[in-house]
């Protein structure tokens, strides 16, 4: 009996994500495999119509080409960054095609709280940081879909309310406009102005505008239906478990990595001020910093970030910065080839230990 019911509820669940294939999503990411292992992780999801643009200005031109119902963009991006790309999005009042209002889930490995902070101000809708798994992804989804949030639109900010259940600063009170159905409400019950600014000193800043939140997803899946009903925790681990089987191609992935550091390590030995190897390096990092725990490998996470902050912030080369990515390149390739996952273990400290003492010493 038992067997049978977890047999129908699972054929309901699988019923229920077809209603997913009604949205279309734009992903927007240059990793070509990073991309990959979140478009299979929202194929999972239910989701068919997924397109991906390699660069910002590819992904503004697409945003204008088709009517998407998500954004899922990574915060680095050629040509536009990520946040470069959302302010556009969020500015464009005047473009009539262009889907001002349409939820940004910001999936970056940049995950600082200065970046949060940014990412939120340029008016992204979740944040989620890199490496992610099927249920951190599931849940920022279940999010903008079940939980729209008011649109903003103001003199310096356009995009979802970032107050969240968050009061209201202190002494304040709220000095935005609602929506007409909301102010029509209001009106109604008081019998009152809502806003008024006459007695205020100094003068309050120019209301801001609350539109309506978006709820196209919402209406294509079904309002007799949550995302958290269709994403069940028995489809996010399907999700992972895929994810997970691809441990052995991201080991090989690696390996090409690892080799494209080398490259890289050489010309920029060769020639300090080259500024392609530099690039290279840089970004081969970030994508291992990206990808790495993702499949457990949280030292080469760590490890590669710490490679990404070193070319970050050294922008020139010199021989002694040249010993620290030389020791860094030696890590990441220790890490893969000994598979070394977790931080916790006594060589990783020892690992990340010698590469921060490098670094004082010598960075």
């Amino acid at each position: 009996m038992f067997r049978d019911d977890q047999k129908e509820s699972k054929n309901r669940g699988i019923d229920l994500r077809l209603r997913m294939a009604k949205l279309s999503v734009l992903l927007a990411d240059g990793d070509i495999r990073a991309a990959d292992i979140v478009k299979r992780t929202l194929f999972n999801f239910g989701f068919r119509r997924i397109d991906i643009a390699r660069d910002g200005d590819e992904a503004l031109h697409m945003l204008r080409a088709r009517n998407y119902h998500l954004l899922i963009t990574e915060g680095r991006l050629r040509s536009l960054h990520g946040r470069g790309l959302v302010k556009k999005i969020r500015a464009s009042k005047s473009d009539k095609v262009l889907k001002r209002d349409i939820p940004v889930i910001m999936l970056t490995a940049d995950a600082e709280l200065e970046d949060v902070r940014a990412a939120r101000d340029a008016g992204v809708n979740e944040f989620l940081r890199k490496p992610f798994s099927a249920k951190t992804l599931a849940d920022r989804i279940i999010y903008v879909i079940d939980g729209p949030r008011i649109f903003v639109d103001s003199t310096t900010f356009a995009g979802p309310c970032r107050r969240r259940k968050q009061p209201l600063p202190p002494d304040t009170g709220e000095r935005r406009k609602p929506p007409p159905i909301v102010q029509r409400r209001l009106v109604t019950e008081t019998m009152l102005p809502i806003f008024t600014d006459e007695d205020l000193k100094p003068p309050m800043p120019k209301p801001s505008i609350l539109v309506e939140a978006n709820t196209e997803m919402k209406k294509e899946i079904g309002h007799d239906v949550t995302a958290a009903q269709i994403i069940t925790p028995e489809v996010v681990a399907e999700a992972q478990a895929e994810i997970n089987a691809l441990e052995g191609d991201f080991v090989s992935w690696a390996r090409d990595d690892i080799t494209r550091l080398e490259d890289a390590y050489a010309a920029l030995a060769k020639d300090h001020a080259d500024a392609k190897a530099h690039y290279t390096m840089l970004s081969t990092a970030y994508a291992i910093k990206s990808q790495a725990g993702i499949f457990g490998y949280e030292l080469g996470t760590e490890v590669a970030g710490m490679l990404v902050s070193f070319l970050t912030q050294h922008s020139v080369i010199d021989d002694k910065n040249l010993l620290v990515i030389r020791k860094h390149i030696d890590t990441i390739n220790a890490i893969f080839t000994q598979k070394i996952k977790e931080t916790g273990q006594d060589i990783a400290k020892e690992f990340v230990l010698s590469l921060m003492q490098l670094i004082d010493k010598l960075g």
